[in-house]
């Protein structure tokens, strides 16, 4: 009987002592996931940010950020000739001219059209798509002063018409190798100086910030950019 007993004693003392760690409540498990209101909180917040940027960004209108001048001297030499069917020689006559110009290049970026599309949001960067750059002829001009012209005995002189030619012909050449001058790479330049500082001021580090353009452009794709003067 005693031995049933304290069998029976500690088994009681067992389940005594069981129970209460099987009522205890568990403590709740740690998690970093937002709840629902938090996410729709952190999204707003975002967008909120987004629209505040393209408003800064749309304030700028369009940008200035470039010009350029570049000198071009055409020259033109010619002798006279006779041509036929049965012949083709050069007559003694012969006339040469050097016609200096000076064309004025300003590059701008037209921002009142820039959209959240232009703006691409990652963990470690802020991407800002710029928009096309456009190109302007701002001046053109003829340097009489520096004109130099050789006429042989027996030719006419070069006229009015013919310089005006010869300096829309190099007006034309400047434009066609664009690239040359650097001007889409100082456009950037001056955007990134521009833009840069107002992105710092919303919080951005300047190591977040990549400005960029859609496309790298060659001659070719800047002529389409280029808002040129009346020919000359």
């Amino acid at each position: 009987m005693r031995k049933i007993s304290t069998f029976l004693y500690l088994l009681g003392g067992t389940l005594l002592f069981l129970l209460p760690m099987a009522c205890t409540p568990s403590a709740p498990a740690e998690t970093s996931e937002e709840t629902p209101k938090e996410q729709h909180t952190s999204v707003s917040t975002l967008q909120e940010q987004m629209q505040n940027l393209v408003l800064q960004v749309r304030r700028q209108n369009r940008l200035y950020t470039s010009q350029c001048q570049v000198h071009k001297v055409v020259i033109k030499d010619e002798k006279a000739r006779v041509g036929g069917k049965l012949f083709n020689f050069s007559l003694p006559g012969y006339r040469k001219i050097a016609v200096p110009i000076d064309v004025t290049l300003k590059a701008y970026i037209d921002f009142t059209r820039f959209s959240a599309v232009n703006v691409h949001r990652t963990d470690s960067f802020l991407i800002v798509t710029l928009p096309d750059p456009g190109i302007e002829v701002t001046a053109s001009k003829i340097d009489h002063t520096k004109v130099r012209e050789y006429v042989s005995i027996g030719r006419s002189s070069f006229s009015d018409e013919e310089i005006n030619r010869l300096a829309q012909q190099g007006q034309d050449s400047i434009l066609r190798h664009l690239n040359n001058y650097g001007i889409v790479a100082a456009a950037r330049e001056s955007a990134t100086r521009t833009l840069v500082p107002l992105f710092r001021k919303m919080g951005f580090r300047e190591s977040q910030i990549v400005l960029r353009f859609r496309r790298d452009y060659d001659d070719a794709a800047l002529h389409h950019l280029i808002t040129p003067l009346p020919k000359l």
